[in-house]
């Protein structure tokens, strides 16, 4: 699927999700399902070719919190960093018991992916039109179990990530009206007021763009996580400080982006940080610094996809709502602690522009 074909279907979710958001009762509503959705179905998209509707997504969004639930488990347990760094106890009586939990648990939904898998139609003369169809046609590796891994790995990736970092921007939003104002400002005057923001609009809004980054920095997801530390094959030298081969690395990005002496205030929620003296350009030396989907051949490989949802999905649920606190309720930016930095649960308030 081309990248401009990609995000028409992105600005048409977008579209979509605010338009179900409006139907519903505005005076206390929780965003998240609805953010849910507009991500879940870009993934399901990009892997199988098709979106559910809003009023008949429940086969999708049970899916979805399935897969939270068991990674929420997964990243509980005590269990799995032993069985992590020490494979072959994952054989011992105990372990094995208690192991086999999990397993079975993601086993439950890589049937619903093989279901998934089963729709999509291979057309041999036609361009692919989805993920699996194009593995299908293009891969030499035709094992289902490979496929079924990759899709369980791409929708995971693409989906709770995405979703996490919007439901940060909504909590912000709430919480620093005179940053939703002034970015609103932005949009109207370089948006039309019916149409779907588009990634060329990006460039025209400096201001949406250091939002957008500062959302990135102060509600970054990433925690140390043993599941994505890496070790050292050879001697190296990292920052002056000799690591030999053998020793586990992890790069916290989240310390990364708060401590850095060039982010003044970090804890403070300051878009202002990433504009530069003249007003329209962006501080180069912040935005490098600015890495919450890693650096280097790690570096997230769904960077592209992810920055074009964040976008379009907070740009076009700022141009149509004001996102207000409940009356009478206070908006915690304290981050719950799980396998990701997630924001704490809130209802909004939301006002029709």
């Amino acid at each position: 699927m081309g990248k401009n074909l990609m995000e028409e279907k992105i600005r048409l979710s977008a579209r979509n999700m605010v338009q179900f958001i409006g139907k519903k009762d505005l005076s206390d509503i929780d965003l998240r399902w609805c953010i849910q959705v507009y991500v879940s179905n870009i993934i399901n998209e990009f892997l199988y070719g098709f979106q559910y509707p809003y009023d008949d997504c429940g086969k999708l969004m049970n899916f979805v919190h399935k897969f939270e639930d068991s990674i929420d488990r997964f990243s509980k347990s005590k269990l799995v960093p032993v069985v992590y760094l020490l494979p072959w106890t994952r054989h011992l009586p105990i372990i094995k018991y208690f192991f086999q939990k999990h397993v079975n648990l993601f086993q439950d939904l890589m049937d619903f992916i093989r279901e998934q898998v089963d729709t999509v139609k291979v057309d041999p003369n036609g361009e692919p039109t989805c993920y699996v169809e194009a593995y299908l046609k293009n891969n030499k590796d035709k094992r289902m179990e490979q496929l079924l891994a990759c899709c369980s790995d791409l929708f995971l990736a693409g989906q709770e990530t995405t979703t996490t970092t919007l439901r940060w921007a909504m909590n912000l939003m709430a919480a620093h009206p005179e940053v939703q104002d002034k970015l609103r400002a932005e949009i109207e005057v370089h948006i039309e007021r019916d149409r779907v923001a588009c990634m060329a609009d990006k460039v025209k809004m400096p201001y949406a763009s250091a939002v957008i980054n500062e959302i990135q920095r102060v509600g970054n997801i990433v925690p140390p996580n043993p599941l994505l530390f890496h070790r050292t094959t050879v001697d190296t030298v990292i920052g002056g400080h000799k690591v030999p081969a053998g020793i586990l690395v992890n790069g916290d990005f989240f310390q990364m982006m708060k401590s850095d002496p060039l982010f003044e205030d970090p804890d403070r929620f300051w878009p202002e940080r990433y504009i530069a003296d003249d007003g329209v350009t962006l501080r180069k030396d912040l935005v490098e610094r600015t890495i919450p989907f890693g650096i280097g051949k790690r570096q997230c490989a769904g960077e592209g996809l992810a920055r074009t949802e964040l976008f379009i999905g907070l740009i076009t649920l700022i141009q149509n709502f004001r996102i207000l606190p409940l009356p009478g309720c206070t908006i915690d930016l304290e981050p719950v602690y799980t396998s990701i930095h997630a924001p704490k649960p809130h209802n909004f308030r939301l006002k029709k522009i």
